[in-house]
């Protein structure tokens, strides 16, 4: 299934052509969901944290590039099959 978050992961709106200096602020800003800076905490809440950087990582490579982001919007409606 096809995470349906990505852009509001970031808080923009779903566009063919988002604003991208505002796409790449909102990546940095959950630079704080970075692994290395959670050692100090139980495995379970690393797992958890590593998880989410994951998303973040996946979503912003998808958003940044006009050809991904394109084929993600077409297959959040169903325009396009999954290619999962």
């Amino acid at each position: 299934s096809l995470p349906k978050e990505y852009f509001t992961l970031f808080g923009i709106p779903a566009s063919f052509s988002p604003d991208l200096g505002h796409l790449k602020k909102q990546y940095y800003k959950q630079a704080v969901l970075n692994p290395d800076y959670h050692t100090h905490l139980e495995k379970a809440k690393q797992d958890e944290i590593l998880e989410q950087s994951g998303l973040v990582n996946t979503a912003y490579k998808v958003l940044s590039d006009e050809y991904e982001r394109t084929k993600y919007i077409l297959q959040l409606y169903n325009i396009l099959a999954d290619s999962a």
